[in-house]
């Protein structure tokens, strides 16, 4: 389970969870998972950013997956950066991870791209874009990699936008 922390910007941040699409409910999910695996004391957007792309099926996966990334080579590299052992076994009982404040943040500037956008769901691509906005994190880490890095993402998710494919909702 996780449990949330309130942000004082735009909206509060259970009010952004309850206008997750299915797909952003599910890469959550996922990410909550991927935290645990990876023995991480709080739920960060690199844990949201494995979540969607092991999701697969949601349009923040699509656009990074054709652009060149994928969740193998991502979760490595976030292991590399963070020193974060994957717990290949059964996973302990843990405690309820708390959002990280970056994580809070994404979620709230992610409402407001939705909203801004004329949009009542929060889907995964808005999370995507929140992330990339923040222009610092592990997760811009990550992404700005030699060969593919944050520009193809911008473009394609600019691209998919305006072809409505990305959207979740």
């Amino acid at each position: 389970m996780v449990t949330m922390n309130e942000s004082p910007h735009h909206e509060a941040v259970g009010d952004v969870l309850k206008r997750l699409s299915r797909q952003s409910r599910r890469a959550l999910d996922v990410a909550s998972h991927e935290a645990r695996l990876l023995g991480a004391s709080s739920l960060c957007t690199q844990h949201l950013l494995l979540g969607m792309l092991r999701e697969g099926n949601c349009g923040a996966s699509r656009i990074l997956e054709d652009v060149g990334f994928d969740y193998e080579e991502v979760r490595r590299r976030i292991a590399f950066i963070t020193g974060e052992p994957r717990n290949e076994g059964i996973l302990p009982p843990s405690p309820d991870l708390e959002y990280s404040p970056r994580l809070n943040t994404a979620l709230d500037s992610a409402g407001h791209e939705a909203t801004k956008r004329g949009q009542t769901e929060v889907g995964t691509v808005h999370l995507l874009i929140a992330m990339l906005r923040a222009r610092e994190g592990l997760v811009v880490a990550v992404l700005d990699t030699p060969g593919l890095g944050l520009e193809p993402v911008g473009s394609a998710i600019v691209h998919a936008f305006r072809a409505e494919e990305a959207l979740d909702v």
